[in-house]
């Protein structure tokens, strides 16, 4: 099962800033990440960021 993070959480995992996830995002070196049903979160999982 995939481990689901957010933005934040994904940041730290890196051991990035989220500014910095933000433009890996921007840039394509990272995905763009998953709407969460009912939110406008967003949310990673931790074996897509490897």
């Amino acid at each position: 099962m995939h481990e689901e993070m957010n933005k934040q959480q994904a940041a730290d995992y890196l051991n990035i800033s989220t500014r910095t996830f933000d433009r890996y995002i921007e840039s394509g070196k990272l995905p763009q990440g998953i709407h969460v049903r009912g939110s406008k979160n967003l949310i990673w999982y931790k074996d897509e960021l490897i």
